[in-house]
């Protein structure tokens, strides 16, 4: 069966036309760059610089309301660079579900390792962390959000695929009532931001599916 593509932009539309809308503060940007652009696909992508500490700098999509059944998963993807490992934690990547509370966290930490941290029904944060060292090339990520099957059922799932490898894995979650939906994303620099660390994302996907981007003939994901 073919993948449901909920949202998907490859980040060329001018003014950041297909995603809700874009928030900066301070001096820390997120731009539309040729620079930016994933290889072998298209001109443009999304460039974050930030300049001080604790500034934002991020593009969000609203309105997504995706509805997660029992036991199934959605799948958000998108392609990721950074020459340097930030000086300091960088949050880059958020998911919201319907009732406005953040489910999903994504981090790049000091020696370039990826962490995210998960919701639960109690409230409570849980977390895992990377192995690949990411720092200094392109990398395809892939976010697995399963729910449970039952709200007394503990079966949910968070898991991060890098270039199509499993990379984390958090089973055993009690998550039913906070998976139900997904309807907004971030990706960016959220909350905080290092100084001088630059990112680049593209070519983001949210599917019940993981998808990502197709390599021309002769090139593989590594």
């Amino acid at each position: 069966m073919k993948p449901r593509i909920y949202f998907q932009t490859l980040n060329e539309v001018e003014n950041f036309g297909n995603w809700t809308g874009v928030y900066e503060n301070g001096d820390s940007t997120i731009n539309q760059s040729e620079n930016a652009s994933f290889l072998y696909r298209g001109q443009y992508g999304l460039r974050l610089t930030c300049v001080q500490n604790l500034e934002y700098a991020y593009v969000y999509k609203t309105g997504l309301n995706v509805s997660i059944l029992p036991g199934e998963s959605v799948y958000i993807c998108f392609t990721q660079r950074f020459t340097d490992a930030p000086s300091d934690t960088a949050l880059t990547f958020l998911a919201v579900n319907g009732n406005s509370k953040t489910i999903l966290y994504y981090k790049i930490l000091t020696d370039g390792n990826s962490q995210f941290l998960y919701r639960k029904d109690d409230d409570s944060l849980g977390w895992g962390t990377g192995i690949k060292v990411l720092t200094g090339d392109w990398y395809w990520l892939g976010f697995e959000m399963q729910r449970a099957t039952t709200s007394t059922a503990s079966d949910g799932a968070v898991r991060l695929y890098i270039d199509g490898i499993l990379d984390i894995e958090k089973t055993g979650l009690d998550n039913y009532d906070m998976f139900a939906t997904l309807n907004k994303i971030e990706i960016g620099g959220i909350y905080n931001t290092p100084p001088g660390f630059v990112a680049d994302f593209d070519e983001v996907v949210v599917a019940d599916k993981m998808i990502r981007p197709p390599l021309p003939a002769g090139k593989v994901w590594k």
